[in-house]
């Protein structure tokens, strides 16, 4: 029997996905990243209804939209979304008032793109993490169900907390289950959206992604991948691959950074700090007045 081939599709990406530094022509000392991105497709889906952002280097942006399954249009309904979600600056995310009316301005940009391919209603969720202090602190804003997880050497951490109708405390409506996400952007189904933030530590990875990654791949697995060997390009595929592999049958989208420290190691930048003192005192002297 023939093995399928995996298509694994591109995620919008503005920089390479490889290790960057902080700003171009940055001095050596800052922090160094790494990111990585991969989306597949699922079988019950005719076109890949994920969309992704990874817009690197600053002003810096990592976002997962997800067209809401049942909904018109899913694709159309996510694209629409990370335009808008180009907008977010930590600025933004520090003032609720703004994010709130940024959110509803979302809900009618998205209703209004998929008003332009159909006459039923379609919507999307995301989550998107904006860094602050040269990446080391995180802010990140969802509504829905996709989710932002931290990896360390040794546990996973969940970041975000879906906003289903079971969590909310609100009854599904007809047809809808109680793990349904009960917040969406663009069938008017929003309010404010959730802010939390993260101080990413050196090695740790920071990831996003779809339900469909998540509802298929166990916390432990997930840890092992996102933890494992290969770049993290690699790992992010892996990722993607084994939600598919466990059964998952919907749309599995992840975008991912980590940080690795400075481009120096700490012996280094201790040799240059004593470098530059000696050439400061030897021009000292040679200048001093005698």
């Amino acid at each position: 029997m023939r093995t399928p081939v995996r298509r694994f599709e591109p995620v919008a990406h503005e920089a390479p996905a490889v290790r960057w530094l902080w700003l171009r022509g940055a001095a050596p000392w800052t922090p160094r990243f790494e990111t990585g991105a991969a989306s597949l497709r699922g079988s019950a889906h005719l076109e890949n209804e994920d969309s992704a952002l990874a817009v690197l280097p600053a002003p810096a942006l990592l976002a997962v939209a997800d067209g809401v399954g049942g909904g018109a249009q899913g694709k159309v309904a996510s694209g629409a979304l990370v335009e808008r979600l180009r907008l977010l600056r930590p600025g933004l995310l520090s003032d609720r008032q703004a994010l709130r009316e940024w959110l509803l301005a979302a809900d009618d940009a998205v209703a209004g793109e998929v008003a332009r391919y159909s006459d039923q209603a379609g919507a999307s969720t995301f989550v998107a993490a904006v860094p602050a202090r040269r990446g080391r602190r995180w802010l990140l804003t969802w509504t829905g169900d996709c989710r932002a997880y931290c990896a360390s050497a040794r546990r996973l951490a969940q970041l975000t907390q879906d906003e289903t109708y079971d969590n909310l405390g609100e009854a599904p409506p007809a047809g809808a289950q109680a793990d349904d996400p009960a917040r969406m952007v663009g069938s008017g189904a929003v309010d404010q959206p959730q802010v939390a933030a993260y101080s990413l530590a050196d090695s740790e990875v920071l990831m996003l992604c779809s339900d469909g990654v998540h509802k298929w791949v166990p916390p432990q697995q997930m840890l092992s991948l996102l933890r494992g060997g290969g770049s993290l390009q690699q790992r992010c595929m892996a990722l993607v691959a084994a939600a598919h592999a466990n059964g998952g049958t919907d749309d599995a989208t992840v975008v991912a950074i980590q940080r690795h420290g400075h481009a120096l190691s700490r012996r280094e930048r201790g040799l240059l700090v004593l470098a530059l003192l000696a050439g400061a005192a030897a021009g000292a002297w040679l200048w001093w007045p005698r």
